[in-house]
């Protein structure tokens, strides 16, 4: 860094430089930062002065843009931990216990709203993307027994095809969308 601030110093040296020389060569007289009525000289002055405030803030600039994210090149520092609540619970987060019945192996994901585990849910149902292949139907949420913990029940029929299944979980009586699901089901 250090060296690019000596060379970004000389390069305004080196303008100033030429610019007091192309100023003496159009005047006989020295160069000298003088009031003058001269317009030429005016503006050969003002120009010197606008390079020498401008280009330290480019060099600032270019700086900024060069400075490498340590998240990019695997040296970030580890992730803060968040401190647990004084209640021992998490209000930000569900726990969800799911109960897969497949042949084939399913990766399952689920996002719900927080305090979702007070209301009835329902899913409507998981589709893929392609409309030929049949909707997953065999969905349940219920409450698990354990206080502030959903149970998630899939049924994959053994012909169903495989691929990425996803849809709504809603509010069973508001109809309020209160999280989503998704799954993968494997060859």
């Amino acid at each position: 860094m250090a060296k690019g601030v000596e060379l970004a110093y000389s390069v305004i040296d080196k303008y100033i430089a030429e610019g007091r020389r192309t100023a003496e060569g159009l005047s006989s007289q020295p160069y000298t930062a003088r009031a003058t009525n001269d317009n030429l000289q005016d503006v050969l002055e003002r120009t010197l002065r606008f390079q020498a405030e401008m280009l330290p803030l480019w060099i600032e600039t270019l700086a900024t843009l060069v400075k490498v994210d340590p998240s990019r090149n695997g040296h970030a520092p580890a992730p803060e931990a968040r401190p647990a609540p004084a209640n021992g619970k998490n209000t930000n987060t569900m726990a969800v216990s799911i109960e897969v019945v497949s042949v084939r192996p399913v990766q399952v994901s689920v996002e719900l709203q927080p305090n979702s585990e007070a209301e009835s849910l329902i899913s409507l149902g998981l589709n893929a993307i392609d409309s030929n292949r049949p909707a997953l139907k065999d969905i349940s949420l219920v409450p698990d027994g354990v206080p502030g913990r959903m149970k998630l029940r899939l049924q994959i029929p053994d012909s169903q095809p495989a691929g990425i299944y996803s849809g709504v979980i809603v509010n069973r009586n508001s109809g309020m969308v209160r999280g989503t699901l998704s799954i993968r089901i494997a060859d």
